[in-house]
């Protein structure tokens, strides 16, 4: 499984830094593709936000930052809705649950974000998404990280605190 982080551009012999989400809009990456629609980049450690373009989604947005961080977690996965339904909405009935859903997805589709619901399965575009910066679990990065103490980004969307339980432990997991 792989994490993403927007970093800046450094050189060889400065450190790593993690890039503010108010001064994300004014990074030097490229904000769109060649065709001109919206890039997705995620800054999940060390800082929560998702960059749609020049537009940030935080944990403010609630619901919809959570249907994307959870898309953004498995580019190119079909995901089962109705899992993620129940995970999003878990005190609401299946016809609200199905309705929020599509709610969501059509916010996601106006700021730019290639969503779609196909049949039974949730899927994101994974040519939209940049991923900047990969870390791959293994045992000896996890040895030399977390149990050395280095590591060096932050966990894993830190400040986000879902109020929904079977989020709340998803999100758990992947810190």
């Amino acid at each position: 499984m792989s994490l993403t982080l927007v970093t800046t551009a450094t050189p060889p012999h400065a450190s790593r830094s993690i890039t503010p989400v108010a001064t994300m809009a004014a990074a030097p990456w490229p904000i769109v593709d060649g065709e001109g629609r919206p890039l997705i980049r995620p800054q999940t450690l060390g800082s929560t936000a998702i960059l749609i373009g020049a537009q940030p989604l935080t944990p403010a947005s609630e619901t919809l930052f959570a249907l994307l961080v959870r898309m953004v977690a498995t580019p190119g996965q079909r995901l089962a809705a109705e899992p993620l339904r129940t995970m999003l909405w878990p005190d609401q009935a299946d016809t609200r649950q199905r309705a929020n859903l599509r709610q969501g997805l059509y916010k996601l589709r106006q700021m730019g974000v290639r969503i779609a619901l196909d049949g039974d399965r949730v899927l994101l575009d994974p040519t939209q998404l940049c991923a900047t910066f990969a870390v791959t679990r293994s045992r000896e990065a996890f040895e030399r990280d977390v149990v050395g103490g280095t590591e060096p980004f932050g966990p894993f969307l830190p400040t986000f605190r879902p109020v929904q339980p079977e989020l709340a432990e998803w999100v758990q997991q992947e810190r």
